[in-house]
């Protein structure tokens, strides 16, 4: 089964149409439901950014973030630093055009990378200033004091076979972390209020299997509260995990 149609961003309206199509109602955190088309519609779409009409990899002259060793900056108009402990290496990033549901946008791209654990940091902006970036109908949350909005957490399994064609997984397998097997996976996305420019922050930790989901949720905050965005920690000290495990 190919997964291009599932795992592309939503842009704009998109995104209220497939949750129409899913039920009417947006998958939550505590569905219990088989993984399905509908699920990954509705959550990982835009995890690994596969263009709805695949343009093929442009020349770029552009850069919306740098990289160095162990810290991302973006600067593409939302500018903010990033940084994970030093047991997480940063891929070297790619910059790439590419169009989604008629609009072009701007993609850079790199991860903190670890044995068991990722966090895809895309930059993009809306090439056609069109205000094609807009994820309003997402819950909101909070990550250092910046307003994000949030995707629910999920747990998938995908083998390699549903790799094929799709762009920002076959990337993070080129470079050391396949993302195959059971992955326990969070979204967090912010845009500027013209919808024209966007950071999008990937987690996904490797679990032992999908059905212990407490467990599996306590240990990707765990993952997430080690990011600091601008030298602030993303969770209050209320609201980190218990410190027993280190991706």
């Amino acid at each position: 089964m190919k997964y291009a149609h599932l795992m592309r961003p939503l842009r704009r309206h998109e995104e209220r149409e497939d949750t129409r199509r899913c039920s009417g109602a947006r998958r939550t955190a505590t569905d219990s439901r088989p993984v399905s088309r509908c699920v990954f519609a509705l959550l990982l779409t835009l995890s690994f950014g596969t263009a709805a009409h695949p343009a093929g990899k442009q020349p770029t002259t552009f850069g919306n973030l740098r990289a160095s060793t162990h810290s991302v900056v973006t600067t593409h108009g939302l500018d903010h630093a990033l940084r994970m402990p030093h047991r997480f290496h940063v891929a070297s990033p790619e910059h790439r055009t590419d169009t989604f549901n008629g609009h072009p946008f701007r993609i850079s791209l790199t991860a903190f990378l670890s044995k068991d654990a990722a966090l895809m940091v895309h930059a993009e902006t809306v090439a056609d200033d069109s205000g094609a970036s807009n994820y309003d109908a997402l819950p909101m949350a909070t990550l250092a004091g910046l307003t994000f909005h949030r995707r629910p957490d999920q747990c998938v399994n995908l083998s390699k076979q549903q790799l094929e064609g799709e762009h920002d997984l076959l990337w993070l397998a080129d470079h050391g972390f396949p993302p195959t097997g059971p992955l326990q996976v969070r979204q967090y996305l912010t845009n500027n209020p013209q919808h024209d420019r966007e950071i999008v922050l990937t987690f996904m930790l490797r679990v032992a299997d999908c059905t212990h989901a407490e467990r599996n949720r306590l240990r990707l905050h765990a993952l997430i509260g080690l990011l600091k965005i601008d030298g602030k920690q993303v969770f209050s000290a209320t609201e980190h995990a218990p410190r027993n495990w280190h991706p």
